[in-house]
């Protein structure tokens, strides 16, 4: 009874190790590559082979318990890419020990399955989808176990590399040029026990697996192996007022804090390359400027309006500088500086430059862009948002494409000049009423305000005179009647000038308030 007892236990354990074993499917899994996203960009791109390596094998794993000397088909399936050799696939070890037919459990560990077959769907001739790229998207290995068999979690085969030892990779052949840039490589799996039917077109349906069809697994990916990125100088303070009334181009020199700007030089922003952490085609070289066949160096492009580069005239430049305050000079850091304007008219007419360099940056380093305008040109600088592009040279442009910057705008060079016209002013003469008016300094430095006059009949403006001496940068004042006509003069009691105000700051807001005898007020004007 006792005895009965305990192979009823037995066997009831059995069966439900068997229920919660079915519950489960066959497992994929994989330590996957991050292959470089340039090795499929290019407007020309070849169906890439990329390869897996032993270190990062693709193991598929059974939930069930694989029986001795049974014959057992592994289906592997992947998304993203096709296979473009026939991989080498290594025997499964068991990690549980199956039950010998006589119940007793005798069974040596490692437990090995012998490669019978391994073939693609093409050499089957049955059921098999149309090719991409250099192969097809799945794979059939036909195995045959000896032995004890393969216990529940035991690995079925090792794809890439052998469980133990040396193994030979997988290369992959890129099944659509976009897929790889946004999706991973991902594979499926399942285990089936005899001759099943064709199976070579698709994974076969789950009642006829022995094993259910895993889970998709990612088993590659892909990453920007090399970032390329340009940002904006945000140093307050460009572009003197006086040039824009046809004075040499002056950059300000204040704030002192800002140490990259002087008289004859801007630094409109900077430029980096760096090497990220993806690999190569090889899967396990990495993915470097150095690395990519052909690379020579590096081209960027700084576009502009028409007479931004007018004040560079027949001598100044636009280089690359490693030192922020441009310290390097006009001639650039390894000779990345563009070429001289033949004249002061070209220059002016120019809408980009072209920075060249015949060696490639070092990765992380930041290079400023420089303009170093001639010292003796009487030409103003139009002002205007620059932009950069770059684009990393190659001798060979098949094996991987270029590395490409999108043009991303630098610092925006305005001049240090605001005018604002207030409508209508209504004189102190005028009994009973009073004009005020509220200046305001929006912009990044402090700045002397001035006022004229733009007479109602029309024609040039008057002189300017000082309205408030230096008004500091984000700094308001508020202005009597008496106050500004000590300024402007006394103003007839009818008369209703326009007034003229400006200012050497990058932004400048005036409000027109007046107040009627009453003592209400209206502010006429908002921001103007």
């Amino acid at each position: 009874m006792m005895k009965n007892q305990k192979v009823l236990s037995l066997a009831i354990a059995a069966a439900l190790g068997l229920m919660a074993a079915n519950a489960q499917a066959t497992t994929v899994t994989a330590t996957a590559p991050v292959f470089a996203k340039e090795l499929f960009q290019g407007s020309t791109p070849a169906a890439t082979a990329i390869t897996i390596p032993v270190a990062n094998a693709i193991r598929v794993v059974a939930n069930t318990a694989i029986p001795a000397n049974s014959t057992v088909y592994v289906y592997v399936k992947l998304t993203g890419a096709s296979i473009s050799t026939i991989p080498s696939v290594a025997p499964g070890v068991a990690s549980a020990i199956v039950s010998n037919a006589d119940g007793t459990g005798a069974g040596a560990a490692g437990v090995s399955i012998t490669l019978a077959a391994a073939s693609l769907g093409t050499t089957t001739g049955t059921a098999n989808p149309a090719a991409v790229g250099a192969g097809v998207d799945y794979i059939v290995f036909k195995l045959v176990t000896v032995a004890d068999g393969i216990g529940v979690g035991g690995t079925v085969a090792t794809i890439g590399g052998a469980a133990t030892g040396a193994g030979t990779s997988v290369a992959l052949a890129l099944n659509n040029a976009a897929a790889i840039l946004t999706t991973p490589i991902t594979a499926t799996a399942s285990v089936g026990i005899g001759a099943p039917a064709s199976r070579f077109g698709a994974l076969p349906a789950t009642a006829s697996n022995y094993d259910a069809t895993s889970a998709a697994t990612n088993v590659a990916s892909s990453a920007q192996g090399v970032t390329l990125a340009a940002a904006a100088n945000t140093a307050p303070g460009k572009i003197d007022l006086a040039a824009a009334t046809g004075s040499a181009t002056r950059f300000a020199t204040t704030p002192t804090a800002d140490a990259a700007v002087s008289a004859t030089i801007a630094q409109l922003g900077s430029f980096t390359a760096t090497n990220g952490t993806a690999v190569q085609a090889d899967g396990a070289t990495a993915y470097t400027m150095a690395s990519q066949a052909g690379a020579t160096g590096l081209s960027l492009t700084v576009a502009a309006p028409a007479g931004f580069f007018g004040a560079l005239g027949t001598t100044g430049k636009v280089a690359l500088d490693t030192s922020a305050t441009c310290a390097t000079g006009a001639g650039g850091v390894n000779g990345m500086t563009t070429a001289a304007f033949a004249t002061a008219a070209a220059a002016a007419a120019a809408t980009s430059v072209t920075i060249p360099s015949t060696a490639l940056p070092t990765t992380a380093t930041a290079y400023y862009v420089c303009y170093h305008q001639q010292a003796t040109n009487t030409v103003a600088m139009v002002e205007g948002t620059p932009t950069l592009a770059a684009t990393l040279t190659h001798t060979v442009t098949t094996t991987d494409s270029n590395n490409a910057l999108a043009a991303t705008s630098l610092a925006a060079m305005l001049f240090n000049g605001q005018t604002v016209d207030v409508r209508n002013y209504v004189p102190v003469a005028n009994a009973g009423w009073q004009n005020y008016l509220r200046v305001i300094n929006t912009g990044s430095v402090a700045a002397q305000v001035k006022v004229s006059i733009l007479p109602e009949a029309g024609g040039a403006a008057t002189t300017p005179v000082v309205l408030i001496n230096s008004l500091a940068a984000g700094a308001a004042q508020t202005l009597t009647p008496t106050q500004i006509e000590a300024a402007i003069g006394a103003q007839a009691a009818a008369a209703r000038p326009r007034l003229r105000v400006t200012a050497p700051t990058n932004g400048l807001e005036v409000q027109n308030i007046l107040f009627t005898p009453n003592g209400s007020f209206t502010a006429m004007q908002g921001k103007e």
